[in-house]
């Protein structure tokens, strides 16, 4: 399978490659036919053509190495549910959103960002799950550091 992050990668170093050289991507609907590859060079000379005019085969280019770039970084934290029964995780930040699962009292959790939503309990912020689809209210989540908004 491939990896969607190198994938990615290798299409934006594609794109800005050729914005650089100033061509434009073909379109998906364009009608018209590429253009033909250009004719290679001839091994041996035409003996009809003078040497001035004679194809120069070319060398191919050496592939230069691609710079990586270092994935961008998480600000996940890690928290705990420290409410009595099962946390329910929500498709969005509020409770009448479709339930995802559960996870269980105490039971340790890895957060991703946090978002302002329905209030519960008298909080209405709601924490994003790192690794996982999903919300949790944060009045059931003891987070262990502050997290950025989403």
């Amino acid at each position: 399978m491939p990896n969607p992050v190198k994938t990615t990668l290798a299409m934006t170093a594609g794109a800005l490659a050729l914005g650089l050289l100033g061509a434009v991507p073909a379109l998906a609907d364009d009608d018209r036919l590429p253009a033909p590859p250009p004719r290679a060079a001839s091994a041996t000379p035409d003996p009809k053509t003078p040497a001035a005019q004679q194809p120069v085969a070319k060398k191919p280019a050496a592939k230069q190495p691609v710079a990586k770039t270092p994935a961008p970084k998480v600000n996940s934290v890690y928290g705990q549910v420290i409410s009595q029964a099962e946390l329910r995780i929500r498709h969005q930040p509020n409770t009448r959103s479709t339930v995802l699962g559960a996870l269980l009292p105490k039971q340790k959790i890895k957060l991703a960002c946090k978002r302002y939503g329905e209030n519960v309990a008298g909080n209405d912020t709601w924490y994003r799950l790192s690794g996982q689809a999903g919300w949790v209210a944060a009045r059931h989540v003891k987070a262990g550091g502050s997290l950025k908004g989403c």
